[in-house]
């Protein structure tokens, strides 16, 4: 797993975790694919960028070689949905989480949505 943080004034506002996904994770990933975990913004600072600045920084700045980047979002959580498709995330369909390390199978009655995003390099 990798972990990128964004500090402020010496405090954490923001971070992601995001590791390779691999068929273990995403049902038909490979190991040339990534996913992200998780990316939070806390509340103070929601509205601002930084979501967006941090995905920005995970799929282009950091060099990382994937084809594909997943991602899972809540259907309901429609600033992750505008800042998953600002950055280049098409939704690509309904999804849920099973087993302990929530493996993502595809699934229409799903609560979570499955996007990804390829890489524009390779």
């Amino acid at each position: 797993y990798h972990i990128l943080y964004l500090a402020k004034n010496d405090q954490i506002i923001s971070y992601i975790v995001f590791t390779r996904s691999g068929e273990k994770i995403v049902q038909g990933s490979i190991n040339e694919n990534c996913y992200t975990i998780f990316l939070y913004t806390f509340p103070q600072y929601r509205g601002k960028g930084y979501a967006s600045l941090m995905t920005r920084v995970m799929l282009k700045d950091l060099g990382l070689n994937f084809r594909y980047f997943y991602e899972t979002i809540s259907a309901t959580n429609y600033s992750s949905i505008k800042v998953a498709e600002r950055n280049g995330f098409v939704m690509i369909d309904n999804a849920k989480k099973i087993g302990l390390l929530h493996r993502i199978i595809v699934d229409k009655e799903g609560e979570w949505r499955l996007y990804k995003c390829q890489n524009k390099i390779s």
